[in-house]
């Protein structure tokens, strides 16, 4: 009895919080050390899943084929050449390493970045990089094949990031994804349904002029004369398509990738792929 007098004496609020503190620095330890050990893995897994991302834009492996990090990245090294573009001049450049690049904290720096005149903001960014990394992709000859164009902007839930990749003829689409976002499934979540992105494939971006004319709209009409650079919006999920479709316009026009697209048509295809201007 004695013992068991002594032993609830001892359990004294001091001892429970002292006890807790212990456990929680414990564990405060193990997570970190964790964190820190599997911190490479979790950027090599990150970066494999953009490669993948990019080579499924670029139709180099299937949406859902299965393949190692290992063949992913023979297949990137093969046939994909990435290349940073200095947006306001729309010229290559190195002024900057590719290696972990990252343009949101460009964006994020006034000194990387620059504002975006409202009257072109209709993706609603406020500001955009000086630099953005591109991606010149290869056929097996090591022709030009496609340039993959990185985008971002508003949906309903949040921001939406992608790939668009533009025919090596430099007017047409050929593929989209979205590798990151939160629409709601079964609406704007729909934005990843093969059969929806499938319309990308050979619409139109440009006019003769260099204008851009690839629009999401609310109903497409395919007897229009401009059906070839329309794309049939998301049933319930008007928000969505409509942010899809300002972003889009926006990267491929005059205050963002423009002036690279613009530079990209004096040049010739194999200048492209050495990426000189």
């Amino acid at each position: 009895m004695a013992n068991e007098e002594n032993q609830v004496r001892k359990e004294t609020p001091f001892t429970i919080i002292r006890a807790a503190f212990i456990i929680c620095l414990i564990c405060s330890v193990i997570v970190s050390t964790a964190a820190i050990v599997l911190s490479d893995k979790q950027a090599e897994n990150r970066a494999i899943d953009r490669q993948r991302s990019i080579l499924v834009v670029a139709r180099l492996i299937g949406e859902t084929e299965r393949v190692t990090g290992n063949q992913i990245n023979e297949l990137y090294s093969t046939f994909v050449v990435p290349r940073l573009v200095n947006l306001k001049t729309g010229q290559f450049t190195d002024e900057m390493s590719i290696d972990n690049f990252d343009s949101l904290a460009l964006a994020n720096n006034p000194n990387q970045s620059m504002a975006v005149e409202p009257s072109q903001d209709i993706a609603g960014l406020g500001r955009i990089e000086n630099l953005s990394l591109v991606y010149i992709v290869k056929d097996k000859s090591g022709q030009l094949d496609k340039i993959i164009l990185p985008m971002r902007g508003p949906g309903l839930w949040g921001q939406i990031y992608g790939f668009l990749a533009v025919d090596g003829n430099l007017n047409e689409a050929s593929n989209i994804i979205f590798y990151k976002h939160a629409e709601t499934p079964g609406l704007g979540g729909e934005i990843d349904n093969i059969l929806w992105r499938q319309q990308w494939n050979g619409v139109m971006l440009f006019n003769e002029q260099g204008d851009v004319v690839v629009e999401v709209v609310k109903q497409r009409d395919p007897n229009s004369a401009v059906a070839n650079q329309q794309i049939q919006g998301l049933a319930g999920a008007t928000l969505t398509s409509q942010g899809v479709n300002n972003f889009v316009r926006f990267w491929l026009g005059e205050a963002a990738f423009g002036p690279f697209i613009n530079q990209l048509r004096t040049m010739s295809p194999e200048e492209i792929v050495k990426g000189v201007n």
